[in-house]
């Protein structure tokens, strides 16, 4: 039983992964290496690799500071179609 001065706030169920992301923004290679693979983030930081991506379009990379890159990147399976194509995000979305 509720008092007149508590609120009862409805639940959610699932995994909120955009808070998730918003939470831990910018920590993305310090928990990489963590609990993921240290030796990765070593060569990223080497190679001026290691920035915090926020958005991506086709070909192109923007980090938490709006700066938009060039992803030379290849040899994975999205870069045949480049990030968030519309045609392929298609499907998803009717899910």
């Amino acid at each position: 039983m509720l008092l007149d001065t508590e609120v009862q706030r409805p639940t959610t169920a699932g995994l909120d992964i955009r808070a998730l992301l918003r939470e831990h923004e910018g920590r993305n290679y310090e928990l990489h290496h963590e609990h993921v693979n240290p030796a990765n983030v070593r060569t990223l930081k080497t190679i001026g690799f290691d920035r915090c991506y926020t958005r991506a379009e086709g070909p192109y990379l923007w980090d938490v500071k709006g700066i938009q890159y060039l992803d030379m990147l290849s040899g994975y399976g999205m870069f045949g179609l480049g990030r968030n194509h519309p045609e392929a995000r298609q499907p998803k979305q009717a899910m």
